[in-house]
């Protein structure tokens, strides 16, 4: 769980805006890379504990103590604040996060594991999954990163109280699908 404490947590991201990185590797262009993805998968011992648990794709930029303050995102969110409901969130340019409940969807319980996997077509639209299904429900704007953006995949947790178990990973994976 990394640090515990109530409101603190932890970032990663597979290329910070100081690196260099590599195209297609630890991130992607859009309008250039070919369809890309990242899948996560972990525990949420308490699902209360969590304000944000995200997994997803964000620009390649500095990194913000809040998720909400990207610039540009697409990510499946687990809020443990509104009863561990899944829900899909996204920023363009630098707009309010667009927030859409994944209606009929499960929501995550206590010590449940669960993988979360975000797809982004060539074009730059998202696809969302949980356990390898795709979200039935459509997105209630639709959402496409800009042309010519540099994304690059991400996970965020942060707590919600202090404990000693919060999130356990399991896998990750990304790359061009």
């Amino acid at each position: 769980s990394y640090d515990a404490a109530n409101n603190e947590g932890i970032q990663w991201v597979a290329r910070n805006e100081a690196e260099k990185g590599v195209l297609n590797g630890d991130y992607f262009k859009v309008g250039t890379s070919p369809a890309f993805f990242v899948r996560a998968r972990f525990t949420l011992a308490d699902v209360s504990d969590t304000d944000d648990c995200c997994v997803g794709f964000r620009k390649v930029e500095a990194f913000t103590a809040a998720v909400d303050d990207y610039n540009d995102g697409a990510w499946i969110n687990v809020e443990g604040g509104a009863g561990g409901k899944i829900k899909r969130e996204t920023i363009l340019a630098n707009a309010a996060t667009v927030v859409d409940g994944v209606t009929g969807e499960s929501d995550w319980a206590d010590a449940e594991s669960h993988e979360l996997k975000v797809v982004v077509d060539k074009d730059g639209a998202p696809t969302y999954f949980l356990d390898g299904e795709e979200f039935t429900t459509k997105h209630s704007s639709s959402f496409t990163f800009a042309a010519d953006a540099l994304v690059t995949p991400f996970m965020y947790h942060i707590h919600d109280a202090a404990s000693t178990m919060g999130i356990v990973y399991e896998e990750l994976e990304w790359g061009l699908v």
